[in-house]
């Protein structure tokens, strides 16, 4: 979400799935504290997700797949 523009994820957050933008940064700091998401400045927006996340999320991820597919993407880029 900070990757598009977004300044305030909680608070969006809070308007798209209800709840209060206080608990929506309390779970945020929370996936940080278990390390599913990059560390940033107290207070600040942005960070990404951790390879934890990602295996959490799709246990067939690996940062080796993730780097070729991103190899392959570059190259066709560079064809178009």
């Amino acid at each position: 979400m900070v990757q598009d523009g977004d300044r305030t994820p909680a608070k969006t957050l809070a308007a798209q799935h209800g709840g209060v933008s206080g608990t929506w940064a309390n779970r945020i700091a929370e996936a940080r504290r278990r390390g599913l998401l990059t560390p940033v400045k107290p207070g600040e927006a942005g960070g990404g997700m951790t390879d934890k996340a990602m295996k959490l999320l799709n246990p067939a991820w690996s940062p080796e797949a993730d780097a070729l597919i991103d190899a392959q993407i570059a190259e066709m880029e560079g064809e178009a």
